[in-house]
């Protein structure tokens, strides 16, 4: 049997506080992990230089709207060669046996198209997260927090359209999302998604970036068990750059989500549900 190849795609600007912990969580199972630094004003560079692998191959630009963020992530497609990719964000960590699953799933499933993951959403800090179906994507029945984070790139006519804010990969006649039912997966093992919790080494550094100033949320979320396990790379030793992540949420930060938490739940029920891949 070939076993494909696979290469994660990491855009990053400014993500210093998880970089570290995303790249790891998939640098044991990835044959390459393109690493494209918008101009970070962090430690970012730092964080990932800690990482002596070769399957690392990281490269600065630098975008300058939303619609250069799609350039870049085009660009990205254009220079991988594997069978597969896997959309990785800086704020997103791994559980092991998670990536296992995908893997196996890739190599058992060469002609699908893309695979659609669970996540859980952190609010506050790694301890909560937001209940599953308050996360407004949907894939067909899947509805909450569900997302496509592993692409066949053989996918003919596949590419990035819109401006970074309604970005979709897309063949000619559909987005990935709207592709047939038949020709996507589902793999019931989740990946932790940070995006709602500060990235970088202050509130203003945060800011600078697309997207990130309405990202974070103050939101009370449920707590995960106490015996819960969270994804392998947070226990391990790590460089002097990169901080704990086992911080708990300040009693301000829970004061404020205390009142934003039921204005947010209102929201929801008349915001329009967007697709997600």
């Amino acid at each position: 049997m070939n076993v494909p190849r696979v290469t994660a795609h990491c855009l990053v600007k400014n993500e210093q506080r998880w970089v570290w912990f995303a790249l790891m969580s998939v640098l044991d199972f990835v044959d390459e992990i393109l690493v494209w630094d918008d101009s970070s004003t962090d430690a970012t560079a730092k964080v990932v230089a800690q990482i002596t692998s070769p399957k690392i191959n990281y490269r600065r630009i630098r975008i300058q709207d939303p619609a250069g963020h799609t350039r870049a992530r085009q660009q990205m497609l254009e220079s991988t060669t594997s069978d597969w990719f896997i959309i990785l964000d800086g704020d997103e960590v791994w559980w092991r046996d998670s990536l296992k699953n995908l893997i196996s799933a890739i190599i058992a499933n060469p002609a699908k198209s893309a695979i659609i993951s669970p996540f859980y959403n952190a609010v506050g800090d790694i301890f909560h997260y937001q209940p599953p179906r308050s996360v407004h994507y949907r894939i067909h029945e899947f509805f909450g927090a569900f997302t496509i984070r592993a692409v066949n790139r053989r996918l003919p006519s596949l590419r990035v359209a819109n401006p970074h804010g309604r970005q979709e990969y897309r063949t000619r006649e559909y987005s990935l999302q709207g592709l047939p039912r038949d020709r996507l997966l589902f793999v019931d093992h989740p990946f932790l998604h940070l995006t709602h919790l500060s990235r970088s080494a202050s509130r203003s550094l945060d800011r600078v970036v697309l997207k990130r100033s309405f990202k974070f949320r103050y939101e009370l979320g449920r707590s995960f068990p106490s015996d819960f396990v969270f994804p392998e790379v947070f226990y391990l030793p790590r460089p002097a750059l990169v901080d704990s992540p086992f911080t708990h949420r300040s009693l301000t930060y829970a004061a404020a989500a205390s009142v934003f938490t039921p204005l947010r739940f209102l929201k929801s029920k008349v915001t329009h549900f967007p697709e997600g891949y």
